[in-house]
């Protein structure tokens, strides 16, 4: 907001507040003057209103000083890469910010599940070391600035119309133009792609889960693909829990606690998938197997056996030692009541 407005706007706030003041102490019962203070009440609304709209007014150069800045800030998903590895997965012919997406292409994107073309891409991602979700939300938020910025610029040319204006203005109104036609041209590519992320979302959800759930468990996973007798797996896999549980009073409970969590997490991804990605269900169901294969070797070993053992001793300890505060707290309170009782039967007599 200009400083000018700003200006305006404190004289006038001024005023009114003068205003309020001195009718405060006019002790007048003409009801005329109430039926006069009320329209002049909702002519002060409304005319507060369009001074606001007008102050707060984003001028032609701001606007397209933002939209500038938000174009060429955007423009960063066709400068990394990301817009042409979309399409090379999908072998579309627009592969020029400024081709024209065809009726063709979207269909061959959006009507059609091509899990190869999705693995692609989150691969893409993974290998740089880009986090997924937040790659995903960032295209998807840019995607509706864009779209609400060629709105603002479509109604400012239109509100000029052909009418004559001042030479800065029309200068302003060309600008917008040229800058409006980028961003549509630009739109259709970035609004293809965040159309698509949303549609497949969950996909990428689950193997982000997965993801991390293999490099979680990677020491216990090449342990069950070493194909060792079942005993040594065991043992390795109860020594890798020791090494990174050591410091917990009940390492194997804490980590079968911890297992259980993370299959019900991929199981919850899994559940919410929007289409049935088969290489996707076959990848995260056989990590989901191995998991709990993990589990049920662990619950049935010797160790976590003497851990559940215990905790329940120790549980069954404290529960005691808990009720026996309970029943001292009751005998004390039982034995302050009796002494009151005797102080007051002295005093009767």
């Amino acid at each position: 907001m200009h400083k000018k407005n700003k200006s305006i706007l404190s004289c006038v706030l001024m005023i009114v507040t003068l205003q309020q003041n001195l009718h405060s102490t006019d002790q007048s019962n003409n009801i005329w003057n109430y039926v006069g203070a009320a329209a002049a009440t909702v002519a002060a609304g409304i005319g507060a209103y369009k001074l606001l709209e007008w102050c707060f007014h984003e001028t032609n150069a701001q606007l397209i000083e933002r939209a500038e800045r938000e174009y060429k800030h955007a423009l960063r998903f066709a400068e990394d890469g990301t817009l042409s590895a979309f399409k090379g997965f999908h072998n579309l012919s627009c592969q020029h910010i400024f081709d024209p997406v065809s009726s063709y292409d979207i269909t061959a994107v959006l009507d059609t599940v091509y899990e190869p073309a999705l693995y692609s891409l989150a691969r893409w991602w993974f290998d740089r070391g880009i986090p997924i979700l937040s790659a995903i939300d960032d295209i998807i938020y840019t995607n509706r600035v864009l779209c609400t910025l060629s709105d603002a610029l479509h109604k400012r040319i239109a509100e000029h119309g052909n009418r004559r204006v001042p030479y800065q203005e029309a200068k302003y109104i060309n600008t917008m133009r040229v800058l409006v036609d980028k961003i549509d041209h630009y739109i259709q590519h970035l609004g293809l792609l965040s159309a698509y992320l949303i549609q497949h979302r969950t996909y990428f959800v689950v193997f982000c889960e997965e993801a991390d759930l293999q490099k979680k468990y990677d020491a216990e996973l090449r342990i069950i693909n070493s194909q060792n007798h079942h005993y040594v797996m065991i043992n390795d896999i109860c020594q890798c829990i020791i090494w990174n549980n050591g410091g917990l009073r009940y390492p194997y409970i804490s980590y079968v606690e911890g297992l259980n969590d993370d299959s019900a997490s991929l199981k919850r991804a899994i559940k919410s998938l929007s289409y049935r990605y088969n290489e996707r269900l076959y990848y995260a169901n056989g990590l989901l197997k191995s998991l709990e294969w993990i589990k049920n070797s662990i619950v049935l070993d010797a160790r976590y056996i003497q851990e559940v053992y215990q905790k329940e001793e120790e549980r069954l300890r404290q529960l005691k030692i808990e009720a026996l505060q309970d029943q001292l707290c009751i005998e004390r309170a039982q034995l302050a009541a009796q002494r009151e009782y005797n102080k007051l039967q002295n005093k009767s007599f």
